[in-house]
């Protein structure tokens, strides 16, 4: 046990002076000590002499708990004492209390709630850094897959017919699909055209490809194939145009093999196997489809038909791991006859295949012309929407007795489905 007295009668020397005017400079070095201390409740700190030994100021001691900070007035040097000590003292003149037993604890507390908190931080950080470095790696694993995936492609080596009996491309056919959504009736219809695009020196077949929801139109893309001497058939980019209520919003998922590091793919191998692992097309961070062939021999059943010996593929995209296509070829109708998607669990069945249902729909110019027949005027506005359960074009025209009026044109036949004012 210290006596106080005997403290108390010690004369300050001048070492002892110097040292306390040197330490007041050292109050960011208290705060490095005092993290280093690690202090609880019930960590006792070294004594007050031990403290300044290291540079802390004597107003910035720290006590145990329960315990007083004083600065003696004769040798201006710290002590920690008892609360009614330090009363005692105060009152005989002999010292002052700079923090009290209460501001003491309360001071201990903050630092063990700042060490709690950077130590709860500290898992956080690490879990920081170890994403950021996982990110990196996926990034470098990207440009080294971007890099290591290069097929050759020569034009020359390159066919005008696209005749895999899993993936055939007839101009003039078309594929009309339907899929039974949350949001609503999913309508797919996508058209072998006549028209061809010179990609990387190849001649392409363009494909139509069109999503309606309900009527309103959500995309509008063309599709370039083209199929090698030896069967497999190439993709080799798309332009895609993306809708909102019938109103473009967009190109984002547009890429051309052979611009700005894209690369095409094969969707259709000559001779699938099972186990086969093939890139469809590649686009860092925007096209990055893959396909897996998992069976050579599957029974499909849709509405009323049947079909056999049909190609079941794997389709995934490494943008979204997770989400997982599975889908059905078929060589009885030369392509796609279902698709399932394992995210939503949405199915996409074939309905027909070139029947008179599926009719060349008219252009949008078309359409104002057939609205402005019907109601001369300016036409401000059009967009494609659904009017009566059809698709149709809505056609906004000012009037010549300026009154605004919308004509409803159906997509499919050019009739006018109604006028709205």
């Amino acid at each position: 046990m210290v006596n106080i007295c005997s403290i108390i009668s010690i004369p300050m020397n001048t070492s002892l002076r110097v040292i306390i005017v040197l330490v007041s400079l050292s109050l960011i070095v208290f705060f490095g000590i005092a993290s280093a201390l690690a202090l609880d409740s019930t960590f006792h700190v070294p004594s007050p002499k031990q403290q300044m030994s290291t540079g802390i100021p004597a107003r910035d001691v720290l006590c145990n708990s329960g315990l007083s900070l004083m600065i003696k007035f004769y040798s201006n040097s710290p002590i920690c004492v008892k609360p009614s000590t330090a009363v005692k003292l105060t009152e005989r003149n002999l010292g002052k209390v700079t923090k009290d037993s209460l501001v003491m604890d309360n001071l201990r507390q903050t630092i063990v709630e700042q060490k709690t908190l950077v130590e709860q931080q500290e898992p956080m950080i690490e879990q920081k850094e170890t994403l950021v470095e996982q990110q990196e790696i996926v990034v470098e694993q990207k440009e080294m897959t971007s890099k290591a995936y290069n097929p050759e492609i020569i034009p020359d080596n390159f066919v005008s017919k696209i005749n895999n009996k899993f993936f055939t491309l007839t101009p003039g056919t078309t594929y009309l699909y339907e899929s039974e959504t949350k949001d609503g009736l999913e309508r797919i219809e996508v058209t072998v055209t006549e028209e061809k695009r010179l990609v990387m020196g190849v001649e392409t077949t363009v494909v139509w490809d069109r999503v309606w929801l309900d009527g309103k139109l959500l995309e509008d893309t063309k599709d370039w194939y083209a199929q090698d001497k030896e069967g497999n058939v190439w993709y080799f980019g798309e332009y895609s145009q993306e809708f909102e209520d019938g109103k473009f919003i967009g190109t984002s998922g547009s890429w051309e093999a052979g611009i700005g590091g894209a690369k095409p793919g094969i969707v259709m191998p000559a001779s699938p196997q099972i186990g086969d692992i093939y890139k469809q097309e590649y686009y860092f961070g925007v096209a990055e489809d893959m396909g897996e062939i998992l069976s050579l021999d599957e029974t499909v059943l849709i509405s009323n038909d049947r079909f056999y010996n049909c190609l079941k593929t794997k389709d995934w995209n490494s943008l979204e791991p997770e989400v997982l296509e599975f889908k059905y070829y078929c060589s009885e109708v030369g392509g796609l006859v279902l698709e399932e998607n394992s995210r939503d669990q949405k199915t996409v069945e074939l309905i027909d295949v070139g029947s008179d249902k599926l009719m060349t729909d008219i252009t949008v110019e078309e359409a104002k012309k057939i609205a402005l027949e019907t109601v001369p005027g300016q036409v401000t506005d059009i967009v494609s929407e659904g009017y009566g359960g059809k698709a149709a074009y809505a056609v906004e025209i000012i009037a010549k007795n300026g009154i605004e009026t919308d004509v409803f044109v159906d997509i499919k036949t050019g009739i006018i489905l109604g006028i709205e004012t």
